[in-house]
């Protein structure tokens, strides 16, 4: 990032004040007022060949300002303000949110302890998933370690993965429920390529991709007058978000935009990290059930068989919240239940007392199939070769993309001791590919079977 000595142009140019109606610029030695308006800012600093300005510490590049961040520029604001308010905003009847705002004055924004709490509020109000990405993305803008470039990038690059797990938490919920429709004698002939892409391709799909995906299966759902998963009060407004020009799609073609940026090897700056925040903002208030269902992962059911007894059922399982890598803050969180109802082995599950839906194959934990009580959440990212699926780790800080490979293993066979973790941790792995193929297969039709892999490809399992 730039320094002040290195604004472009015959003087520097500096922002030393703002109000509602004007704006107050020192050009080298001269002090001039403008108007608040982004236009006059612009052609101000065209006259004076600036492409440059700095306003307080923060230097911005003029063609990273747009109307949609200029007033978030010009209020000071550097990271997450406007994240953090439509989110509160949008989760205001939220029991602990609600309580929060009660107990605070109406200018907690001004109140760096109040915003301190407000973020963590929010963060344990979402499952686990988003509630991470969002704790990362504010404890960016509270670093004080970090020089600007480096806050810069990270920020950037934690937008972009929760608007990614954002869109993936949404179709996967979309395909499972699908397929148990489909299961059930729907009896839909699905022909969208994109939809097959999904099951097929054999590299992630990118941003832009998932985004046409998710508006391709909520058009499945609308044109086939399928009941949308979860409850109707959650889930009734998705052909809202597919049109168009709906905040959602617009917000996601923006950020699609600014990720190509970067693949195109231009670096960012602070206007880019006000339009980022904006547009995720956009999205996160496009899907508020997020914050209503919590991540379930279920680790363990044991089969409690008894003579002239209805059978019953040991399951070990977990809520996945903020934290939940570390080992320590999942002690709290482990819980077991003993009951007559049967459940599905191994699943990450989006529920409250409402509603639930298996997300499984789409979302694993790995964890659970290493008999692990810490979770290791990683969802379907490609296909790599007839044998295996690739499966991404939810954080660039976890461990690297797991390759699942197809075993074959013979369930019936009985395995010597020293031979049964390993034999046991293939067989549940071929369960998630046999899962996967199930899914596939009802939903596009097809009758496609994955192939045992060869011993070199089997390490990584």
């Amino acid at each position: 990032m730039a320094n002040d000595a290195n604004i472009s142009g015959s003087h520097n140019i500096v922002i030393q004040g703002v109000n509602d109606s004007t704006i107050v610029v020192k050009i080298g030695t001269e002090v001039q007022e403008i108007r608040n308006d982004l236009a006059e800012l612009k052609a101000l600093l065209s006259k004076q060949q600036a492409s440059r300005i700095q306003y307080a510490e923060k230097i911005y590049n003029i063609e990273h300002i747009t109307e949609a961040n200029f007033g978030m520029i010009t209020s000071g604001g550097v990271f997450n303000a406007v994240l953090l308010r439509r989110l509160v905003n949008m989760l205001r009847e939220l029991p602990e949110i609600k309580s929060f705002l009660q107990d605070s004055p109406a200018d907690w924004e001004g109140s760096p302890n109040l915003v301190k709490a407000a973020q963590g509020h929010v963060e344990r109000s979402y499952n686990g998933l988003i509630g991470e990405q969002l704790r990362r993305l504010f404890a960016i803008g509270k670093d004080t370690k970090e020089g600007i470039e480096i806050k810069v990038t990270n920020y950037m690059s934690e937008c972009f993965k929760t608007y990614r797990l954002s869109l993936q938490l949404m179709i996967f919920i979309l395909l499972a429920h699908l397929w148990d429709n489909q299961t059930n004698g729907a009896g839909l002939v699905i022909k969208n390529p994109i939809i097959h892409n999904f099951f097929i391709l054999r590299r992630p799909f990118s941003l832009a991709e998932l985004r046409k995906l998710l508006i391709e299966l909520i058009q499945v759902y609308t044109e086939n007058r399928l009941a949308f998963p979860l409850t109707e009060q959650d889930t009734r407004h998705l052909p809202e978000i597919a049109k168009p020009d709906s905040a959602f799609q617009v917000a996601g073609q923006e950020l699609e935009r600014l990720e190509m940026l970067n693949l195109n090897k231009e670096s960012y700056g602070i206007g880019h990290c006000h339009t980022a925040e904006i547009e995720l903002a956009n999205v996160l208030v496009a899907f508020p059930f997020f914050a209503k269902y919590g991540l379930i992962t279920m680790q363990k059911i044991v089969f409690e068989g008894l003579r002239h007894s209805a059978p019953s059922y040991i399951k070990d399982y977990q809520r996945l919240g903020i934290g939940f890598k570390d080992q320590a803050s999942q002690e709290a969180k482990l819980k077991v239940k003993y009951d007559e109802k049967p459940a599905f082995s191994y699943a990450v599950s989006l529920s409250n007392n409402q509603a639930s839906i298996s997300l499984f194959p789409f979302i694993i934990d790995y964890g659970a199939l290493e008999d692990n009580e810490l979770p290791k959440i990683l969802t379907y990212s490609c296909r790599s070769n007839p044998s295996s699926l690739c499966y991404a780790p939810i954080s660039a800080d976890q461990e690297n993309e797991k390759l699942l490979s197809y075993q074959g293993i013979d369930r019936n066979k009985t395995f010597d001791k020293p031979a049964y973790n390993q034999a046991k941790k293939a067989i549940r792995t071929d369960l998630v590919i046999k899962q996967f193929e199930q899914a596939m297969n009802t939903l596009l039709g097809t009758s496609e079977r994955f192939v045992p892999a060869i011993a070199d490809e089997t390490d990584n399992i």
